[in-house]
């Protein structure tokens, strides 16, 4: 697999948010920057968190206020 090392932000909504964090975190193998329970969002860094500036988020279904 090619590793994930060069995007600047980009965001989605998915209809579950566990199972996105497993994907991204457990197969794409993204390192997880920061969890928002109460609302429903996960960032991850691509390239590891010494990367400036590099973030990928999902939000999970319902307003993310």
């Amino acid at each position: 697999m090619v590793p994930i090392c060069d995007l600047f932000e980009s965001h989605l909504t998915v209809t579950d948010l566990q199972r996105s964090m497993t994907f991204f975190g457990q197969t794409l193998g993204l390192e997880l920057a920061e969890v928002f329970w109460d609302r429903r969002v996960v960032f991850y860094w691509i390239g590891g968190a010494a990367t400036q500036c590099s973030g990928y988020g999902r939000w999970g279904p319902g307003p993310s206020g």
